[in-house]
This record gives C-alpha cells, structure tokens and sequence, in this order.
C-alpha cells in the first residue's frame, strides 16, 4: 500500500519531436515532404516487412523509406542533428519471368527516379547535400511483390536538428 506522501510516475509514451504544418520534427517527415516534391510518385514508411505488405496495395512507382534501425547523432553547439543509418528504395511493378531487357529498363526508370530524389533532398534544405559517391543495388527477392528497381543508402544529415536544451517532457 502507498503512502500518501508517494507519487505515480507517468512514464512519457508520445514523441517529443513531432512533424506538423510548421516543422518537420523528423527525419521520417522531411523524406516525405521530399518525395512529395516528385510527381506521380507515392510513398511508404515501413520496415521490410510491412512495406512488403503495402507494396501489394500501393500505386506504383513508389518511393520506399525503410524505418532505420540505426544511426547516428552530430551534437554541435546545443544541437543535436540526426543520421539515421538510411535505406530507401525505388521500386516499380515488372511482369513476372520478364526478359532482362524489360526488366533493365524498369531499373534503368527506378535510377533516374532515385537521382530526382537525390536532387529534390539537395534542394529542399532539410539535409546537407548529398554528393560523391551514391551506391545502389537491384533489390533481388527483397519483397514478395513483383517489383524492380533499386535501393540506395544515402547519409541524410539534418541541417538543422533539434536544440538539447529542452523544455520539460514529463510536463
């Protein structure tokens, strides 16, 4: 039994740094907000799993972000800016048992889409730029869908980050 003088601890559940119409808190909704630069493109927000899953139901081509697993943080002058370990993939359906060439070209469509990309994130100020040396692979038997193109693992590096010095959170 507790003691009068006892208090419960609330413990915190929700996401101090949340995106809404005046900031994007994070690195998840600034790759949004990049894809939806690109037209004609949609977008998923999973791990492998359950983007395997919404590939079925999704329009393509698609824009995939994969829920990073890991990463990094760059604490600088208060702020601390976020690197998550990224893997984003640019898929579009392809016939099954198609011929190389058919399928050349849909990886062909899925890299110029990813250099769109990569182009849209320099441009949209929410990350430094990414330049060099960008590696892809051709995803093969990655998802259960009959999908194509490629996957890169771009370091996406906030340009502004969140400041340290916060305001209470058990508020």
């Amino acid at each position: 039994m507790r003691s009068s003088k006892e208090t419960k601890v609330k413990a915190v559940t929700e996401s101090i740094v949340v995106d809404n119409d005046r900031q994007l808190g994070t690195v998840e909704g600034k790759v949004r907000a990049v894809v939806r630069m690109i037209e004609g493109v949609n977008y998923i927000y999973n791990d492998w799993t359950k983007a395997n899953i919404d590939l079925d139901k999704v329009p393509t081509p698609c824009v995939v972000f994969i829920q990073p697993s890991s990463g990094n943080f760059d604490v600088h002058n208060g702020k601390a800016r976020d690197m998550p370990d990224c893997a984003i993939a640019f898929l579009d359906r392809t016939v099954h048992d198609d011929d190389a060439v058919s399928e050349d070209c849909v990886v062909e469509r899925m890299k110029r889409l990813a250099l769109r990309f990569i182009d849209a994130v320099n441009k949209s100020g929410y990350f430094e730029p990414i330049h060099g040396n960008v590696k892809y692979q051709v995803p093969i038997d990655t998802t259960d869908s009959i999908n194509s193109g490629i996957i890169i693992e771009p370091v996406l590096k906030e340009t502004t980050g969140q400041a340290l010095c916060m305001t209470n959170p058990r508020r």
